[in-house]
């Protein structure tokens, strides 16, 4: 089991690396990024990508290096020359900047300075931002694509997992919109269609500042290869465009218990297996709040793509009374 596990590290190291992301790590198209001669840093990888047209206002900015430097400092400005107001948080190889929400539809330059040059990112952002018809998104179905998020936490586990969830998405629909409160309903599903044999989530109602939201839910239960995989203290957010064709910059975070992991990616029925796996990246495992044992990990998904699903019937609310009765469900 160690070996398999190992092998499967250096893979998944080399998937990550700068050389196989299809980013350049020098942009000799604009002449301020500099690297300093004989210097074995540099940036492998950005986000927002640049000359991205498309930046959802809340997004953070990160740089990522080949190695952390503590001195690493990132300034954003607009395309007036006013520097944003935000902080930089050097202390691991991904370098991230947060800070006051960007305008809408306004172009930006986020600036690296570390020990070995300067590196920039061109970037404006969408028009979201400005708010959406709140009662006119009642009704309406969205489909959060997992795989193709940005999975900023497990480090390193992100491509194993989100390899694992190809085609699951998310669905969600308000249910009720107010001026300052919503409420939807969530669902898992897969090709634009509501899994009918998976238990819907009600969202308690949340506050909404228009177009912003921010939900919770104790539990969102994913199907992995045939294992149910729950993520616990749920938090999910995004804000709608201004036509509510899509929500933008949704984010996903969460407790996973990874002790079923392992079967479900075909790696043994070792619990420990990807606490093991998560290691080799600097991933640490804790004391799951269910008193499993210490197989927890941290998951954050930034950057997920939520556009409307323009032909989907209304979510349909399940229980798992309902799923245990219906003869169309394995195992009811």
């Amino acid at each position: 089991m160690t070996r398999n596990v190992t092998v499967l590290a250096a893979a998944l190291l080399a998937a990550c690396s700068g050389a196989g992301d299809g980013k350049d790590k020098t942009d000799s198209g604009n002449p301020t990024d500099t690297q300093t001669t004989g210097c074995t840093n540099s940036v492998t990888a950005w986000f927002p990508e640049k000359g991205d047209l498309d930046v959802y206002y809340k997004s953070d900015v990160r740089f990522t290096l080949l190695t952390a430097d503590p001195t690493a400092t990132i300034e954003v400005t607009d395309d007036a020359g006013t520097v944003v107001n935000g902080d930089t948080d050097p202390s691991t190889a991904v370098v991230s900047w947060s800070g006051d929400d960007f305008a809408p539809s306004t172009a930006y330059t986020a600036t690296l300075t570390y020990a070995c040059g300067v590196d920039t990112i061109a970037f404006t952002t969408s028009d979201t931002g400005g708010p959406a018809d709140g009662p006119g998104l009642e009704g309406k179905v969205y489909a959060l694509d997992l795989e193709h998020g940005d999975w900023v936490q497990p480090a390193g586990l992100g491509p194993l997992i989100a390899g694992q969830l190809s085609g699951t998405q998310i669905l969600v629909s308000p249910s009720t919109v107010t001026d300052t409160n919503i409420t939807m309903l969530g669902a898992i599903g897969s090709a634009d269609a509501q899994d009918l044999c998976s238990p819907t989530i009600d969202f308690p109602p949340a506050d909404f500042t228009n177009p912003y939201f921010e939900l919770s839910a104790d539990t969102l239960p994913l199907t992995v290869a045939g294992f149910t995989i729950d993520i616990t203290d749920l938090t999910l957010s995004g804000a709608f465009s201004p036509s509510g064709d899509r929500i933008q910059g949704a984010t996903l975070a969460g407790t996973v218990d990874t002790s079923t992991l392992g079967a479900a990616f075909d790696l043994g029925d070792d619990p420990n297996t990807i606490c093991e796996l998560g290691a080799s990246f600097g991933v640490t495992c804790d004391d799951c709040p269910s008193g499993t044992g210490p197989y927890c990990i941290t998951v954050y998904v930034d950057a997920l793509a939520a556009p409307i699903v323009a032909s989907s019937p209304p979510l349909v609310p399940r229980t798992p009374d309902q799923i245990a009765g219906d003869p169309n469900c394995a195992g009811s």
